[in-house]
C-alpha cells in the first residue's frame, strides 16, 4: 500500500490524499507512516515528517528503518543529527547499502571525503545492483583529490556499462594520455550511431 501513496505523493493534492488514505486505513501499518514521514520531509515539514516516524516507531516500525528514515528527513536542515542517526543504523545494520550510501554523501558534504569516499565504495560492494549515481560520485571524488586512476579503478570494479559510468571512464583515458585506451573501451560498446560519433571524436585530428 505505501507505493499507492508515493505515486500520489508526486500530484497535488498528495498530503491530502494521504491524510484520507491513512484515516481510511485506520492501522498502525508502519510502512505507511515512514512513507508520510518521507513526502512531510520532501516538503520541508521536519518537524511533521519526525511526528509521523514516531508513530511509525509506536507501529512496529524496525529500529533500522527508523534511524535510516530520520537521518534522511533531517538530512536537509538538521546534517549532524543526520550523521548520528545513520550511524545509528549502521551499527546495527553495517553492511545496509543505502545507509551506507546515505552517510557517504552527507560525509561528502561536510568536507569528510576520505570518509564519504570509504562509505560509499563499501555501499558499492554490497549492493546487489550498484548505483551508477553512487560510482560516478565516487570517482569524482577521487579524481577531486588527485587521484584520476583510483577514479578510473572505480569505475571498472562496478562492472557497470551505464553510457555515463562508460563516457567518463574515456574521458579519463584521454586524461591520462591514454587515447588508445579509450578507443578500445569504445570499440566495446554497442554499434550504435552515438558511440560512433564518439569514436570519430578522438580519432579526427
Amino acid at each position: 500500500m505505501w507505493w499507492a501513496l508515493a505515486v500520489a505523493a508526486a500530484h497535488p493534492g498528495a498530503d491530502e490524499r494521504m491524510d484520507a488514505r491513512l484515516h481510511e486505513l485506520s492501522s498502525c501499518e508502519p510502512g505507511l507512516w515512514l512513507e508520510r514521514a518521507r513526502v512531510l520531509a520532501d516538503e520541508q515539514r521536519t518537524d511533521e515528517a519526525l511526528e509521523a516516524l514516531a508513530t511509525a516507531e509506536g507501529c512496529g516500525a524496525s529500529p533500522v528503518e527508523l534511524a535510516l528514515a530520520r537521518g534522511l528527513v533531517l538530512a536537509p536542515t538538521r546534517p549532524a543529527e543526520e550523521l548520528v542517526q545513520l550511524d545509528a543504523a549502521l551499527r546495527v545494520l553495517p553492511d545496509h547499502a543505502g545507509a551506507l550510501a546515505a552517510r557517504g554523501h552527507l560525509r561528502a558534504e561536510l568536507g569528510q571525503t576520505a570518509l564519504a569516499i570509504a562509505d560509499l565504495r563499501a555501499a558499492i560492494a554490497t549492493s546487489a545492483a550498484p548505483s551508477p549515481d553512487d560510482v560516478l560520485f565516487v570517482a569524482a571524488l577521487l579524481e577531486r583529490s588527485g587521484d584520476p586512476e583510483a577514479a578510473l579503478r572505480t569505475l571498472d570494479d562496478s562492472g557497470l556499462s551505464a553510457p555515463a559510468v562508460v563516457e567518463r571512464a574515456v574521458a579519463l583515458e584521454v586524461a591520462l594520455g591514454r587515447p588508445e585506451s579509450a578507443l578500445g573501451r569504445l570499440d566495446a560498446m554497442p554499434d550504435t550511431p552515438y558511440w560512433w560519433a564518439r569514436r570519430a571524436e578522438l580519432v579526427s585530428p
